[in-house]
């Protein structure tokens, strides 16, 4: 087994390396671009920045090394990288630089954000461009937005020691920042348990638990919040809510046909009888993916839309029992990330008073709020860092949220740790309760799983040669390596001199 001394050993020799490469948090696109271009990928220095800072100095993103699996995981990618280089000529280890690549010190991510965000920016200033005069005219003062999403996951026992867990929620912290906290609302008044607390994670987002009334009065609070736009102007969000239109045609299907969508169903409304005008497709523009209904009036020329968008957490929603996400799914995902951001850029000028309908197209534009830039941070962590997506997720929330709040507190969240200096489950338990800390031979084991996971992610076949046991000498020498905190992180390093720094740091020590 690891001794407590060698893991706290390595945690503090992780951290003093990565301090220096900590920069301050990006207010702009160009501080994105300059953390990039200046030295490690800027998610990584991100990542840097949020393990060595604690929550209070650092709102958005402090206190990570307290998210359980992070410091393991952090320490597993620098074993990686340091391994390679330290016993890289060893030919009981079969490295190959292509497929076991320091990943997480050669990233575009931050590049690619930027390179999208402006395809965004672009898309969202001609959809702006391409209304007429009037249209144009009744935009510029405020306008009403809201929005009607159908959520409400059930809240199990276990999760209500978390202080405001519904708030923090996926789709709740995203209406949030894009409509405002009262501006939107949720068409199912209760979860799919109703008044009993759900007794299993499935239970709170099993949606065949709710009724034919159930669904009927969804539909009804929708449409309600529809009517007010047709009345009085205004502009409303909907999500696609294909689950809603399946369940209304199964329930009335001469009044609901089969494959009518949300935006078919608008589409078919008469707000003003049946020979005043209707809602029109409006598609003079790209709203990458996004479906926008413009509806005229003779009585008046208020601005009357209606935008039905892709579920809000379905960028980065992933269940526990989904297999772990790969570029590929990211890229179908990456779409409706950047519509979301799309949403976030139109409505906020919307909501606000005399905007100027001519966007910021520099890179002095602030990145606060910005959707697809919490959703590349989290896409990198996840593909480069191979962290768990629980915990991509919260550091999006927290990117999202701002410095109102850090979830990364103890009790803002169920996934942070009450003893961040170790690494190994036996040994918090040991620290937390000692009665309870699995000894003996169970202890040992979970500490020689970390031992095999940092060398089995070393070689061409993701193990070590042979069909035997991992070798017992690579073992001892690595970590004698790691626990004399000779080997260099990773993260300590520029990208153009990271692989002969370390080469020479180890040979040096």
């Amino acid at each position: 087994a690891i001794p407590i001394p060698v893991q706290r050993g390595l945690i503090a020799s992780l951290l003093n390396t990565m301090m220096p490469h900590a920069p301050g948090m990006p207010r702009t696109k160009r501080d994105v671009a300059a953390i990039d271009k200046g030295g490690l990928p800027v998610f990584t220095a991100l990542m840097c920045r949020g393990m060595v800072k604690t929550s209070e100095e650092c709102r958005h993103l402090g206190g990570l090394k307290r998210v359980n699996g992070l410091m393991i995981r952090s320490i597993l990618n620098n074993t990686e990288s340091a391994v390679q280089v330290a016993l890289g000529d060893d030919e009981r280890l079969e490295v190959d630089p292509f497929t076991a690549p320091h990943e997480y010190a050669t990233s575009r991510m931050g590049l690619r954000y930027l390179s999208e965000d402006r395809r965004v920016v672009a898309g969202a200033q001609a959809f702006f461009d391409a209304f007429g005069v009037s249209d144009r005219r009744q935009m510029r003062p405020h306008i009403t937005v809201v929005a009607v999403s159908t959520w409400a996951p059930g809240i199990m026992e276990s999760m209500e020691s978390v202080e405001d867990y519904e708030g923090t929620a996926l789709t709740v912290v995203i209406l949030d920042e894009m409509v405002g906290k009262k501006n939107w609302e949720d068409s199912m008044k209760y979860p799919p348990t109703h008044d009993k607390k759900p007794e299993r994670r499935a239970q709170c987002y099993d949606t065949s638990l709710y009724s034919d009334g159930d669904w009927l009065l969804s539909a009804a609070n929708k449409f309600r919040k529809l009517l007010a736009v047709e009345l009085i102007g205004g502009i409303i969000l909907f999500d696609s809510d294909n689950e809603l239109m399946a369940n209304l045609h199964r329930i009335a299907p001469d009044q609901y046909p089969r494959g009518l969508t949300m935006a078919g169903d608008i589409l078919r409304r008469r707000p003003f009888g049946e020979d005043g005008p209707r809602w029109e497709l409006w598609d003079k523009a790209d709203t990458f993916g996004n479906i926008v209904l413009k509806l005229e009036s003779r009585t008046d020329d208020r601005l009357r839309l209606a935008i039905v968008h892709g579920a809000p957490c379905h960028p980065l929603n992933w269940t526990p029992d989904e297999p772990s996400p790969g570029w590929d799914e990211f890229r179908r995902r990456e779409s409706a990330a950047m519509g979301l951001q799309f949403l976030n850029l139109i409505v906020k000028v919307f909501r606000a008073e005399n905007a100027s309908l001519v966007l910021d197209k520099s890179l002095d534009a602030p990145i606060a709020g910005s959707i697809l830039f919490g959703w590349s941070l989290a896409v990198d962590w996840a593909l480069s860092h191979h962290m768990a997506m629980f915990a991509c997720v919260l550091a999006f929330k927290n990117v999202m949220i701002g410095e109102s709040k850090n979830l990364n507190e103890p009790g803002n969240s169920g996934l942070i740790l009450r003893n961040a200096d170790v690494f190994s489950r036996n040994a918090r338990s040991q620290l937390n309760d000692p009665k309870r800390a699995k000894g003996g031979k169970s202890g040992r084991e979970l500490d020689r799983h970390f031992q095999s996971r940092a060398l089995a992610s070393l070689s061409r076949d993701r193990g070590l040669p042979g069909q035997g046991p991992p070798d017992q000498t690579i073992l001892r020498e690595t970590h004698d390596f790691l626990g004399q905190g000779l080997v260099a992180s990773a993260a300590g390093y520029r990208r153009s001199t990271f692989l002969l720094s370390l080469r020479g740091e180890l040979r040096a020590a």
